[in-house]
């Protein structure tokens, strides 16, 4: 099990440390802001990859009810008790705000995690779809996605080297909410093996999403049988 997980993890460590020293070493500041604007496309085809192998496996309807009771159970518990988690720090750090100040909520910020998510279904969905094509089009060749994947990493890794942290990047204003968020995701994991039986460690892996969608499926695939 251990020599699984490191041959999984290694070859991430080593793309993203060749993406943040080719910035820092070899690339021109105009080469790696090109590249890194690739990152949104680079991700929205991979999530189309992952619908292709998500529409394989889900062949019968059986397998299809299955697979979207237990995925909705894990989304909706992994998203609902990080967000109680947040809600109540929320509350915390307001006692100690001016009486009649409450603090506003920007929905305009709120649009753009929202388009991602959408953008992502539907790359899901479409990938899906593909998969029951005519034969003519689901024959044409397509990358796989453990490649795709190496070349994200790589793509962050010279996204990482333009990130400077700051003092403030260490206070408990700013740790509290990751923090919450992966401890939540932890709980709605353990939730859903409470409730379903499902082996916590195959969930585990399936909520390290922490609230937003995870790309690890294109990994965790080939690793499933680990688990069983």
């Amino acid at each position: 099990m251990t020599v699984q997980a490191l041959s999984s993890v290694l070859p991430i460590l080593i793309a993203l440390g060749i993406g943040y020293l080719s910035s820092k070493l070899l690339l021109p500041d105009k080469v790696v802001v090109r590249l890194v604007s690739l990152i949104s496309p680079l991700v929205w085809g991979l999530l189309f990859l992952i619908g292709t192998e998500f529409g394989e496996v889900v062949s019968s309807p059986d397998a299809v009810g299955y697979v979207l009771k237990t995925s909705s159970l894990v989304a909706v518990a992994t998203t609902v008790v990080p967000c109680m988690l947040l809600l109540g720090l929320a509350a915390l750090r307001g006692a100690g705000r001016e009486p009649g100040r409450v603090a506003s909520f920007d929905m305009h910020g709120a649009a753009a995690p929202l388009k991602g998510c959408f953008i992502a279904l539907l790359m899901v969905a479409l990938g899906v779809l593909f998969t029951y094509a005519e034969s003519t089009v689901a024959s044409l060749w397509l990358p796989p996605s453990n490649v795709m994947l190496m070349v994200l990493i790589f793509l962050v890794g010279l996204d990482l080297s333009s990130i400077k942290l700051g003092r403030d990047w260490i206070s408990w204003g700013v740790l509290c909410v990751p923090i919450a968020v992966v401890i939540g995701s932890i709980l709605g994991a353990y939730a859903v093996h409470f409730i379903t039986g499902e082996d916590i460690r195959l969930l585990l892996a399936l909520s390290t999403g922490f609230g937003w969608f995870t790309l690890s499926s294109a990994d965790f695939g080939e690793r499933d049988r680990a688990f069983r």
